[in-house]
């Protein structure tokens, strides 16, 4: 295997010190690579880790590259990303004692793959989201799609000025309960939401600093495609914050879905095409079903993640704005975290609403897509297939 991320070689010395918080996600392909991020205080420039493949004698030591986290926030964010990795392995990592596991995808669906999705996650009280974290960890989840409103960094009375402690808080909650039992971490890939953003409405990229500096996103783009063999394609877009709903990220959109290679395709953004809560004519929804609700159709996909609402939500099937056994089944709105799921409004297209938190717990096989809603008590809301 090899590393990569910046100027990386291997040294041999003493342990690193314990990092201050902790993510894995990936950038490039999930069955043989893995971007691991870490926290470390300023005065302690640290970008050393060690790892091996389990069952490997002894460890190796590497170091990545680091950069300062915005608005002098006193802490380094430190990354590396291992390349050439055997997939559907299982590697460790440490930095002084305290051994962690990560696993890389496999290439096939041989075994059932399982994922946990959900949004607006750190809303209000850190403890409700370790509870529900740690029954997703409990799912043993390969990763976890993080679908906007990470931290609400940019949140209440100055949406001009992040809160860096909001995803300190966050992140190191992430590093402590998103283990499996056995000392797995759990990866996750980020989507960008309106929390992550400075002030209101589409703004630039330079206006969402933390996204931007705390994750692997290649070409520093907002919106990503992630495909794990032939199996699974995750189309994580960016739904007016940073980048436009229309041009560019719709023509990106319409290519990625024209390959059409997996078996199991899912878009997951933040604000909804179709709401639970909020009006049915907000601008940014309109925008979506205007413009990639008719790729999906056109080009198939296998469900739709949505957020933002607050509240369980699952639409009827839906195909050119009509209710269609045949149609697209959007799911959501984003309730992983927050402190009091809304209620939802009645709307044409709403087939089922609760206020709860909740998260799906998403099992590919090659018999089909099983999505379990998970309620915070850890019981099943109900099941869907497709």
């Amino acid at each position: 295997m090899r590393v990569f991320l910046g100027a990386l070689f291997l040294v041999f010395g003493l342990f690193a010190e314990e990092p201050i918080a902790f993510w894995l996600t990936w950038q490039n392909s999930p069955e043989t690579t893995m971007v691991i991020h870490w926290l470390t205080p300023k005065e302690e420039a640290n970008s050393r880790l060690y790892f091996r493949e389990k069952g490997e004698a002894s460890f190796e030591k590497v170091e990545g590259d680091h950069r300062l986290l915005p608005q002098d926030a006193p802490y380094y964010v430190n990354s590396l990303e291992l390349i050439d990795l055997k997939p559907d392995h299982t590697y460790e990592i440490k930095w002084e004692e305290s051994v962690y596991k990560f696993k890389t995808a496999p290439q096939n669906l041989r075994n059932p793959v399982r994922f946990i999705e959900g949004g607006d996650i750190y809303h209000e009280d850190i403890e409700v989201v370790a509870a529900m974290n740690r029954i997703a960890a409990s799912c043993d989840p390969l990763f976890a799609v993080c679908g906007g409103d990470l931290a609400y960094s940019c949140s209440g009375s100055n949406r001009n000025m992040e809160k860096a402690e909001r995803w300190i808080e966050w992140l190191v909650c992430w590093s402590k309960t998103m283990l499996t039992q056995e000392g797995r971490v759990i990866p996750m890939l980020p989507v960008i939401g309106n929390h992550e953003v400075k002030g209101r409405g589409l703004k630039s990229p330079s206006q969402a600093p933390f996204f931007y500096h705390l994750f692997a996103l290649p070409e520093d783009q907002g919106y990503r495609s992630i495909r794990f063999g032939h199996y699974l394609t995750l189309i994580l877009l960016d739904s007016n914050h940073t980048n436009a709903v229309g041009g560019e990220q719709k023509e990106w959109l319409k290519a990625r879905l024209k390959e059409g290679n997996t078996t199991y395709r899912f878009p997951i953004y933040h604000v909804p095409a179709y709401p639970s809560h909020r009006t049915y004519t907000r601008p940014t929804s309109v925008d979506i079903r205007n413009h990639w609700v008719p790729l999906f159709e056109d080009f198939g996909v296998t469900a739709v993640f949505e957020h933002d609402d607050h509240l369980y939500k699952r639409t009827y099937p839906l195909r050119k704005g009509l209710k269609d056994p045949n149609g697209i089944l959007y799911l959501g709105d984003g309730a992983w975290g927050v402190n009091k799921p809304r209620m939802a409004k009645t709307s044409w297209y709403l087939a089922r609403t609760a206020s709860i938190r909740h998260l799906f717990l998403v099992t590919l096989s090659y018999t089909g897509a099983k999505i379990d809603v998970l309620q915070e008590n850890g019981e099943i809301f109900e099941t869907l297939t497709r």
